[in-house]
């Protein structure tokens, strides 16, 4: 008598979804948002820029080693907080507090040049409505468009830099370090933070170079 085998089919369901978590999506969405602001605002300055007939020129109104120092600044803290990521996934402890304290300490460096910037800018009354506006070409425009354009990437880093000091003061209370299971959370800040160091590299050589 032969015995009848019955096979059993495991049934496996999926559920569609992205190749990513929800925090991370939502993130990716802001900084859609972000982009579309600043391409807003390059796009208005290269049509005023070109549609002028005077505009002061190269490393006399701006200097361009100033610029060039905040570059390499951002660039360098871009390698910091990536490091620091490494170093959470790692767990390694002292170096993730390290490599977040030293992003912060960048982007602090780069407020302060900014800072010297614009003070001296206000030195020689460059600024809008200001006295030495008649002294460089197209001056009302020019000066508009580069404290526009700085000031609200300036305010961009003050803001990661919120978010960098959170999470540094977070690993620093905490015993162990910020856990290898909320690495998301450091890799998110780190979007930004790389965000806000790839609008520098577009702004760098269209007001200080070109």
């Amino acid at each position: 008598m032969a015995e009848a085998a019955s096979v059993g089919h495991a049934q496996q369901e999926y559920e569609v979804g992205l190749p990513l978590s929800n925090a991370k999506l939502a993130m990716w969405l802001f900084l859609a948002t972000e982009i579309m602001f600043f391409a807003a605002l390059i796009s208005a300055y290269v049509v005023l820029r070109w549609g002028l007939p005077a505009w002061p020129e190269p490393d006399t109104v701006l200097k361009a080693w100033i610029g060039a120092l905040n570059t390499a600044v951002l660039l360098c803290s871009s390698a910091t907080m990536a490091f620091s990521l490494w170093a959470v996934h790692q767990g390694d402890v002292q170096k993730q507090r390290l490599f977040l304290a030293l992003t912060v300490l960048l982007g602090l460096a780069f407020l302060g040049v900014k800072a010297y910037e614009y003070s001296e800018k206000f030195a020689h009354g460059y600024y809008p409505g200001g006295p030495g506006l008649a002294e460089i070409p197209s001056g009302p425009t020019f000066v508009s468009c580069y404290f526009t354009l700085t000031g609200f990437h300036a305010l961009h880093v003050l803001a990661g830099l919120v978010m960098l000091s959170w999470l540094l003061i977070w690993s620093l209370l905490r015993d162990g370090g910020i856990p290898h299971a909320q690495a998301e959370r450091v890799e998110l800040v780190g979007l930004y933070w790389h965000f806000v160091d790839v609008v520098w590299i577009f702004l760098f050589p269209l007001l200080y170079l070109i």
